[in-house]
């Protein structure tokens, strides 16, 4: 059943290749005189010839044009059928039969292991080499770092994936981001730091002269532009005073506050304003001021040094730390989506990379893919590949492809052998 299921088959292909009329004209030629010769080959073989045997055996008289024209046909179906029955022998059976002991199974199923492994290696050696595969894909992968279509499909790539993923990336670099600074921070705002940072640049600071005068300059700047300000502290504190003095002097505190503000109002604070500047400005306060820091330095030193000042410092370095990380953590919660955001829209930024990274990482690229040639090779395996991929094809299968690709060559031997064998038919009969 299964071979008239496969001789159905061919004759259907062999039909519509007649009908398509994209297939060229020798090709559908060749596939009408295939439908043709085989059933006239059959015909031949199992009806007329038999025919003519019980006719000579039975005594009755055959013209003798029929005899000849059957002795064509039989050459010729004879030609038609060895042909036919070799391209089956390549194919079929499929698989071993024991009942056929002189050809139990089809050449290709029966050596299909041997032709996969000839195949592969004459494939890998002559066809589709490995190395020149190898070096055609590393000319692929840097021709693509160059391309700007490359590059430009990736950018809007990223730019997408990193837009759709934004709110994961910022939760997953917030804590990442405040661990590492919070880290680095700590390991330098610390005692240990501290200290040398006083001793070796800030308090040899202090100790010159100059940097002690310039510090006393600007504090008097300071307060001097601060004697608007500093004459209202002095208003109000003397009405204070007096308030508070007349309230414990006089009879029930009687009147109080209108003599204390009588007493403000008689003063003259704007020449008190102006008087203060002056002395603000006096070379003497600078001069104290100056000497008065270098005091202070010299006392902060010693304090430093102390248990408490230690003690102090650990607790004031711990506790900016503290702020900062809070600082931190607000800060980027806050603004780090949208600095994200405006940099993977900038157009300096995927310029720099397509200008600058890109040209830097091309020869390191290069250089990865010439050291990986030999992987690339390896893992191509052409020859394994073809060797397994014909041993685990289904014979049937390939059966049908070689079909479908060279049926008009096979067909083509086939009608040939019918021409031939009625050739030597003709030859026959004129010898």
């Amino acid at each position: 059943m299964s071979y008239f299921s496969d001789l159905k088959n061919d004759m259907a292909s062999r039909w519509n290749m007649i009908r398509n009329k994209e297939n060229g004209c020798g090709k559908r030629l060749f596939a009408a005189a295939e439908l043709l010769c085989f059933p006239a080959s059959i015909l031949t073989l199992i009806l007329l010839l038999p025919a003519q045997i019980v006719a000579a055996k039975c005594g009755w008289d055959c013209p003798q044009w029929a005899f000849r024209t059957l002795a064509v046909l039989v050459s010729a179906a004879v030609g038609y059928i060895t042909n036919y029955i070799a391209i089956e022998m390549l194919f079929k059976p499929y698989k071993p039969q024991k009942w056929l002991f002189l050809w139990p199974q089809g050449l290709i199923p029966r050596n299909k292991h041997k032709i996969g492994e000839e195949l592969g290696t004459q494939v890998a050696e002559n066809l589709l080499k490995p190395q020149e595969i190898a070096d055609e894909l590393c000319q692929m992968v840097t021709a693509a770092v160059r391309n700007p279509n490359v590059t430009g499909k990736l950018r809007d790539a990223v730019q997408n994936l990193l837009r759709d993923n934004m709110d994961k990336i910022t939760v997953h670099l917030i804590p990442k981001i405040e661990e590492s600074v919070s880290a680095e921070l700590s390991r330098h705002i610390s005692p240990q730091n501290i200290m040398p940072l006083w001793e070796n640049y800030l308090a040899p600071k202090l100790a010159a002269e100059d940097t002690r005068t310039l510090i006393a300059r600007e504090i008097v700047s300071s307060l001097q532009k601060k004697s608007p300000q500093l004459t209202n502290m002095l208003k109000d504190g003397l009405r204070e005073y007096a308030q508070s003095f007349l309230e414990k002097k006089l009879p029930l505190g009687f009147g109080a506050d209108f003599l204390a503000n009588g007493l403000v109002a008689f003063i003259d604070w704007p020449d008190i304003e102006k008087k203060l500047a002056e002395k603000i400005a006096d070379p003497a306060v600078r001069d104290m001021i100056r000497d008065e820091l270098s005091s202070l330095a010299d006392r902060l030193d010693e304090w430093l040094k102390t248990p408490a000042g230690q003690e102090k410092l650990a607790t004031w370095s711990t506790a900016l730390s503290k702020k900062f990380q809070q600082w931190l953590k607000t800060y980027l919660e806050e603004n780090l989506p949208r600095i994200a955001r405006q940099m993977l829209a900038s157009d300096d930024l995927w310029d720099w990379i397509e200008k600058t990274m890109i040209p830097a990482a091309e020869p390191k690229i290069k250089e990865f893919i010439a050291s990986q040639k030999d992987e690339i090779v390896r893992k191509l395996d052409i020859k394994n590949r073809v060797s397994n991929a014909i041993d685990h094809q289904d014979v049937r299968e390939f059966h049908n492809m070689i079909n479908s690709v060279a049926a008009e060559h096979l067909g083509a031997i086939q009608v040939l052998g019918f021409l031939l064998g009625a050739v030597i038919g003709l030859l026959q009969l004129l010898i």
